[in-house]
C-alpha cells in the first residue's frame, strides 16, 4: 500500500475516533445540532409543488403570494427502461365548450409532427390530435377531453399514447399511462377549483 493512502486513512481512522471520544464526553443531547436531521423544503411562490398522490397521478398546484392556486393533474410516463418518454397534464375548463377538460401531452423531439399524437383508454376507438409546438423539454400538444372521454378515464385501466420518430416513421411508439387513481384525482382537482 502506498505511503500516502496509508496516511490517509490513519487520518481519516483518526478523525473518526476522536469525534466519538467527543461524543461520548460530551453528556448533553447536541446530536440533533451537529447533524440535523432536515425539514421540507420550503414552496416558494411561483414554483411547483405536489399536493396529494392519487394512485399513478399527481395533483400539483403552483404556490403563489395570495389567492388561490393554479393546479393539474399529471403523470410521468415512463418506457420499459424506467426512461420518461412523455408527459401528460390534465385540468378543468371553462364551461360552455365541447370540451371540459384540457390536457397537455409532452413527447420527445423528434417526433414526425404531421402524425400528430394518438390517445386512446383501453379497447376504445383513440383519437389524433395535432402538435402545437415544440421547445427544449420536447414537442406539445393540447387535447379536448369531452364528458364521455372522461368518463372513460374514470372507469379505464389504461391509456396509450401513440407517436412516430422521424427517423423511423414506419415504427409507432406505443407508451401506457396508468389511469389507476385517475377518477379520485379529478374529484380532488375539482373539488379544489369548486373552492376557489
Amino acid at each position: 500500500m502506498k505511503l500516502i493512502t496509508k496516511i490517509g486513512l490513519l487520518a481519516l481512522t483518526a478523525s473518526l475516533n476522536f469525534g466519538n471520544i467527543a461524543l461520548a464526553q460530551d453528556s448533553t443531547d447536541t446530536t440533533t445540532e451537529e447533524f440535523p436531521i432536515g425539514t421540507e423544503p420550503e414552496v416558494l411562490p411561483g414554483q411547483t409543488y405536489t399536493r396529494e398522490i392519487f394512485g399513478d397521478w399527481e395533483l400539483m398546484c403552483i404556490k403563489v403570494a395570495e389567492g388561490p392556486e393554479p393546479c393539474e393533474i399529471g403523470q410521468l410516463i415512463l418506457d420499459e427502461q424506467a426512461t420518461p418518454v412523455s408527459d401528460v397534464r390534465i385540468f378543468p375548463l371553462p364551461q360552455g365548450n365541447a370540451a371540459i377538460a384540457g390536457a397537455t401531452f409532452i413527447t420527445p423531439l423528434g417526433v414526425l409532427l404531421q402524425n400528430g399524437v394518438i390517445f386512446g383508454v383501453d379497447d376504445k376507438a383513440p383519437k389524433q390530435y395535432p402538435y402545437q409546438f415544440c421547445n427544449n423539454v420536447g414537442c406539445v400538444a393540447r387535447v379536448g377531453l369531452t364528458p364521455l372521454e372522461l368518463q372513460t378515464m374514470r372507469k379505464g385501466e389504461l391509456g396509450t399514447l401513440t407517436f412516430r420518430l422521424a427517423n423511423a416513421p414506419e415504427q409507432p411508439i406505443k407508451v401506457g399511462m396508468s389511469l389507476k387513481g385517475f377518477a379520485a384525482a379529478f374529484a380532488a382537482l375539482l373539488k379544489l377549483q369548486l373552492e376557489k
